[in-house]
């Protein structure tokens, strides 16, 4: 990632993590979304289902899919999905700062520093498989414009706030 970072900038582009992912190990798949979350990069998980993949070594085992049979929704590797399905921002009204999730305990925690926006921050919370209690949140610098518990949250940047943090824990 550091590499890639150094790439970028001279590039004058951004990283975007893609493919990753072609395991069952859920520490392999929570330390590659926590270093992304730290180091604010997107990414893209690789399969989504195995779609009978020739060009994939793990064809045989199923590591790469989100299902344990492609043809059935219900088989859906739960633990693989809490790791991937993460609260973030997906529009921000402002520069990101820092960025993280865990998915053991549901908190989330985000900064940034406002800059005048056409639209609000927007963050997708995944509600029913991390917080199926609903949410609290806290916020600094911005007020919540959207309903309790809603997805995506939605946060308006206050006058004259330097710095925007929210937080959000599990009911």
């Amino acid at each position: 990632m550091t590499q890639a970072r150094a790439q970028a900038e001279r590039m004058h582009a951004v990283e975007l993590l893609t493919e990753f992912g072609a395991t069952d190990r859920i520490d392999v798949l929570s330390q590659v979304a926590d270093l992304a979350d730290e180091r604010l990069i997107g990414w893209q998980y690789w399969a989504y289902k195995n779609w009978r993949d020739p060009t994939t070594e793990s064809q045989t085992s199923g590591g790469q899919s989100l299902f344990t049979h492609d043809e059935d929704l219900s088989s859906v590797k739960l633990d693989k999905l809490r790791v991937l399905s993460r609260t973030y921002p997906q529009a921000t009204a402002g520069i990101p700062q820092a960025l993280s999730f865990d998915p053991d305990t549901g908190a989330f925690s985000y900064r940034y520093a406002p800059r005048a926006a056409s639209g609000p921050t927007e963050i997708f919370v995944p509600v029913a498989l991390h917080y199926p209690a609903g949410y609290t949140v806290s916020v600094t610098g911005a007020r919540v414009i959207s309903d309790a518990d809603a997805s995506p949250l939605v946060v308006e940047n206050l006058p004259g706030a330097t710095e925007v943090t929210v937080t959000l824990a599990r009911r």
